[in-house]
């Protein structure tokens, strides 16, 4: 009839090109006689005003629409799988709305109803397809309820100008803004959030541009013209960004160097760059001739720039923050609704301009805010806040700031989760014991840092009858009670590993696991995986052995209280002969790895004492560390080793393991230049071995700290070690850089991660005590999307951690009356156009300081003298730390070194 071929089904559906079409399809209107008549059901929409947002209202403002105070609102189901689409979130947060019968929220399927359903044209756009398919959708549902008692239906949008383009289509449409003020009244709390539909737009773009249309992007990228790629902008500020990836001729790094080159753009977008031309590149010094072609300018260490020319995938994202306090003093005087610019807790993130009447309330606030647009006349992004999480400096409130800045789930576990633990009195079973080696009648203990609640691992060591010893690895069998599958399997997956904070633990699993039935406590029967070796007298591996077992645990000792057992002469019982054992033993598992060249770089940890009250830091002292540490590490390290050789030739092609790349040929050029300008050895990274070398001889006379001071920044110079799938690369990119190991992967932490319990699934599927089928149906795709979240979750936890101990660190130094904190030494660690960046070693503290407060030009390793001050946000002392360098002379470099 409409030029289509269709095909009738059973129940008189018909199927066009598109899919299935149907007539029993009704408008969602409770008291609709003709959709109920025609369909058998009722819709749940009051017979009223019916909200219908757009794509964009949906996105922007879906905390809006779960205000209990909004309902009766129809979806066309071409904008929820729009949605979709573009946030997997904010589509399924719809889909909870529809579910809640009380909201009153309905999908219509537009798609799929004759009516209603559009199919899009040849040569259509995808923006042109979606404004057809509302107004067709938007007419029908109008007419359909014309009479005097059918409801109204109110298209929402968010921009003015898809306002104008549907009303001069003839298709009513209305600000999403003023619909919703119109249902909650002026006064109603959720207006704030409303305000920035209708923010004026400020004069000045900032060398803004308009974005190239997207069938031209695309036609681009296809083309090799421009680039894609994830937007990450400097922590030194949000107009200076880079892309990374393999670009061919133009490297593997893409700079975009200011305002007008980021062009709009936020920190972890997907974006399109353009690259400028050759002669534009950022040169790698100031002596450097121009080459006449990308190739040539790669090979002579230039580095190409370019600027963004479209958003293809935009960051929805919550920001934590506080309003800027210049601006909210500027609108002090000023009534009603003030715009203000909301100043995120990340230098990564842009200032965003928000409107509120509560300017004054909101003062000593953080809040959430969302970006809402970003006018290509605008110099800053347009938004609302969300939340209001609690005032600025305090302790809780400051800890869920790094969690959701650092995206960690910390909810509470689900009933779902719990049911999935053990009840009642737990014991060991009758049935484990008949399958597991039973080890209980060997001293076994455990050696962890104070105060360790959650211990994933035990040792022991003893002399045999044949004259060799025998070590033993025991870690938490957490497989056991994690079933592959089950809700406490996915949520533990989700969240990947535990995150430690300062005052707090976000544990992966619950506690009942963590810090009971899997923790290796002393004097309780536990499951454990177990790796055995027998060693001849010349240290050699006699036999190996991988299984389940079950121990008891004669001890969980502190590093101190085992080192001192260790030194005690006078103390021979079993627990202190075994640790004499392991430690020995060790001393040469560490010696093997230093010779095959592993690395020992720095860094700085610091424990902060609490007070009773469990709020205020009363003390830090950096991290105290013994010979036991080593001992537990090496033996450690020995056991991840073995396990992935374990798991490597059983399951070529999916064993998940852990691997650390070697370091760019041009990755220690920046520090090299420093050294070089002090005097000091470069750095060799063409392996391990030769870059620990160089390490070791990079002392200063001078001065001690130096040594420790390259180390912790040769880290920065080197890639993050990563999870990774075997099948997805050859056996010689397996390679642990940092370790100079040939093959490695992550079994001894299984309370705290994932990764630890995908290798015990599969080393029980090896020995038997797991299910094979389950581990050989596993693709490689599978492998690698877990390693890939397990990489991406292990990133947030060390950055939350970090935060953490920068949070505390201001708590601490709170206790200085008037701010009058003491002046520190610091090391300049790198400069940029705007910033020096020093580090202060005795609080672990790294600032920067603006290049225009200083007179002299500072290189990297400049000892300088510090002032620290805390910052003042609003009436409020915060724990974030201002820097200043105080004016002298700087040291100058000494012509001598030690080790050359």
């Amino acid at each position: 009839m409409f030029g289509r071929r269709v095909k009738v089904t059973r129940d008189g559906a018909t199927a066009a090109p598109g899919g299935i079409v149907r007539d029993d399809i009704g408008c969602g209107i409770s008291t609709c006689d003709v959709c109920t008549q025609h369909t058998g059901v009722s819709g749940p929409l009051a017979a009223d005003r019916v909200v219908v947002p757009d794509t964009e209202a949906l996105l922007t403002f879906i905390d809006v629409l779960e205000s209990p105070d909004i309902t009766n609102v129809l979806i066309l189901s071409t904008v929820l799988s729009a949605v979709a689409r573009q946030h997997k979130g904010v589509a399924s947060r719809v889909q909870r709305l529809v579910g809640d019968a009380k909201r009153r929220f309905y999908v219509f399927p537009n798609d799929r109803f004759r009516s209603t359903s559009v199919e899009k044209g040849p040569h259509e756009s995808d923006l042109d397809f979606e404004f057809r398919t509302q107004r067709t959708a938007m007419s029908w549902l109008r007419s359909h309820n014309a009479s005097p008692a059918g409801a109204t239906f109110e298209l929402a949008v968010v921009r003015e100008d898809v306002c104008d383009r549907f009303q001069a289509s003839g298709c009513g449409a209305a600000k999403f803004s003023d619909v919703i003020t119109s249902i909650i009244g002026d006064t109603h709390p959720l207006v704030d959030r409303l305000s920035s539909c209708a923010l004026p737009s400020r004069a000045g773009t900032g060398g803004n541009s308009e974005y190239w249309p997207s069938d031209h992007i695309q036609s681009a990228i296809a083309a090799g013209g421009v680039l894609r790629g994830k937007l990450r902008t400097s922590e030194g500020s949000c107009f200076f960004g880079e892309i990374r990836g393999q670009f061919g001729a133009y490297g593997e790094r893409v700079m975009l160097p200011g305002r007008s080159a980021v062009n709009r753009a936020v920190h972890d977008d997907i974006v399109a760059v353009l690259v400028d031309d050759v002669s534009q590149w950022r040169a790698p010094n100031s002596s450097a001739s121009r080459p006449a072609t990308a190739g040539e300018a790669i090979k002579q260490g230039f580095t190409a720039t370019g600027r963004v020319v479209g958003v293809l995938e935009k960051v929805r994202r919550p920001y934590c923050g506080s309003i800027d306090v210049e601006t909210a003093e500027e609108v002090s005087t000023l009534s009603g609704a003030q715009s203000v610019l909301f100043r995120p807790k990340s230098s990564r993130i842009p200032r965003i301009r928000i409107s509120t009447q509560q300017t004054a309330s909101l003062r000593t606030k953080r809040l959430r805010v969302v970006i809402d647009d970003w006018p290509v006349n605008s110099a800053f992004p347009r938004g609302h806040y969300i939340d209001v999480l609690g005032d600025i400096g305090d302790k809780d409130t400051e800890a869920q700031v790094i969690l959701l800045e650092n995206d960690i789930p910390h909810y509470d576990f689900s009933e779902a989760v719990y049911d999935c633990l053990p009840k009642g009195t737990w014991r060991v079973e009758a049935s484990e014991v008949a399958k597991r080696r039973d080890l209980r009648d060997i001293a076994v203990a455990s050696v962890d840092p104070l105060g360790c609640r959650d211990i994933d691992d035990a040792l022991h060591f003893r002399e045999l009858a044949n004259g060799n010893v025998e070590v033993g690895v025991h870690i938490a069998d957490v497989s056991h009670f994690v079933h592959e599958g089950t809700p406490i399997d996915q949520e533990a997956q989700k969240r990947s590993t535990s995150v430690y904070l300062v005052d707090r633990r976000i544990n992966m699993l619950p506690q009942l696991l963590t810090e009971n039935l899997c923790s290796i406590v002393a004097d309780e029967d536990r499951y454990a995986f177990s790796a055995l070796w027998e060693f001849s007298p010349n240290f050699d591996i006699v036999n190996e052995w991988f299984g389940k077992s079950i121990i008891r645990s004669r001890a969980a000792l502190y590093y101190g209280d085992a080192q001192r057992m260790i030194e005690d002469v006078e103390d021979n019982t079993e627990v202190t002969r075994s640790l004499r054992g392991l430690m020995r033993l060790s001393r040469i598992l560490k010696a093997r790895r230093d010779e095959a060249g592993a690395l020992t770089l720095g860094s700085q940890e610091f424990k902060f004492k609490i007070d009773n009250d469990h709020v205020n830091p009363t003390d830090m002292v950096q991290y105290q560390t013994f010979e036991t540490n080593s001992m537990v590490e090496e033996w450690m390290l020995f056991a991840n080793v073995a396990a992935a050789r374990q798991i490597y030739k059983a399951f070529p092609s999916h064993a998940l393991l852990r691997r650390h790349q070697a370091p760019a040929d041009r990755a220690c050029d920046d520090l090299n230049a420093a050294l070089a300008a002090r005097h000091l050895p470069l750095l060799d990274v063409s392996s391990s071995k030769s870059l620990n070398e160089s390490l070791n001889r990079c002392m200063s006379v001078d001065d001690p700290f130096i040594n420790k001071l390259v180390r912790i920044l040769t880290t920065r110079c080197l890639k993050q070690a990563q999870y990774f799938c075997s099948g997805d690369l050859s056996f010689e990119e397996f390679m642990h850089f940092g370790l100079a190991m040939p093959i490695y992967t992550h079994f001894t932490s299984p309370i705290r991660r994932y990764a630890d319990v995908i290798v015990h699934r599969q080393l029980a599927a090896i020995t038997g005590a797991g299910d094979l089928f389950s581990i050989e149906r596993t693709s490689t795709e599978d492998v690698a999307s877990i390693a890939a979240n397990i990489n991406y979750r292990h990133e947030m936890a060390q950055k939350a951690g970090r935060d953490s101990q920068n949070l505390f660190t201001g708590f601490f130094l709170r206790k200085y009356a008037e701010n009058d904190i003491p002046v520190e030494d610091g090391y300049v660690v790198r400069t940029s156009d705007a910033f020096v960046f020093v580090l202060v070693p005795s609080l672990g503290q790294e600032g920067r300081v603006p290049v225009e407060t200083v007179s002299q030009a500072y290189k990297p390793l400049d000892k300088v003298r510090v002032k620290l001050s805390l910052i003042r946000e609003g009436d409020v002392l915060s724990a974030k730390l201002g820097f200043r360098i105080l004016e002298q002379e700087v040291e100058q470099p000494e012509k001598r070194s030690r080790g050359e």
